[in-house]
């Protein structure tokens, strides 16, 4: 079983996930639930716990400052919010995840599948300051990544990765020094991270930073070739937003 916990000031929020929990995750045994996280901090001082389930705007102590707080833990870590400005999608490639409120049944049991033996989600001191840094600066670009591969958490300097191409549900990550990642995410999560960083979904099956981009091939809609030397399809209904985010004289 996984000893679990719910931190929320919101006494209805927990009502729910209790509920949703109790009917769907049979595998969790909730041994407290908190509303006040200085109640929840005592508690985990003193308590082993497998499993946090933890809002993050609270009164007295947010979910970040709990954490900064707690310290380096073994207890895997789940944020519950209404509010999507925290870089929740960031949030996918750490040894996190979320739950966006209102929370649905089939989030919840996707969030808890994460945590099957073998896969190494704990929170680490790394991982908690760069959580810290993107809750208390939302429009922050981060200068790592965390990706989850099928067999490990890597961090990666973002300006190292070149493209990304999506395999079905999975999705693979070149970089520099001829590596290659799979994550078990879908190219829309890396693009929802890496946008903001200078990376632009050209096509379909394809998210390439454009700091890699050498030269345009013209045509229907077009080629680019990047500094490795890989040549990338460009799908023509982003020919046009491409050729505006690049100086062309």
């Amino acid at each position: 079983m996984i000893r679990a916990i719910i931190i929320d000031d919101e006494k209805h929020c927990i009502d729910v996930l209790q509920h949703l929990i109790a009917r769907h995750c049979p595998q969790i045994d909730l041994i407290g639930m908190f509303s006040d996280p200085l109640d929840a901090l005592l508690f985990l001082k003193e308590t082993r716990v497998d499993l946090i389930f933890t809002d993050i705007e609270m009164p007295n102590l947010s979910g970040f400052d709990l954490l900064k707080k707690l310290g380096p833990t073994p207890a895997k870590i789940i944020f519950t919010t209404a509010y999507n400005q925290y870089a929740l999608e960031a949030f996918k490639f750490s040894a996190v995840d979320y739950l966006l409120k209102p929370i649905g049944a089939d989030d919840l049991m996707a969030a808890v599948d994460k945590l099957v033996p073998g896969k190494n989600y704990g929170l680490g001191q790394e991982q908690i300051d760069m959580m810290l840094r993107f809750g208390k600066e939302p429009n922050h670009k981060p200068k790592k990544i965390a990706l989850a591969t099928l067999e490990s958490l890597e961090f990666v300097e973002i300006d190292n990765i070149i493209y990304c191409q999506s395999d079905k549900s999975y999705t693979y990550v070149y970089m520099k020094g001829n590596k290659r990642l799979l994550l078990s995410k879908n190219l829309k999560d890396l693009d929802d991270v890496l946008s903001p960083c200078g990376f632009f979904r050209i096509h379909n099956s394809f998210l390439i930073n454009l700091d890699y981009v050498v030269k345009y091939i013209k045509g229907d809609g077009g080629f680019v070739k990047l500094t490795e030397g890989e040549e990338i399809p460009v799908s023509r209904l982003k020919k046009h937003q491409f050729l505006e985010m690049i100086t062309v004289i």
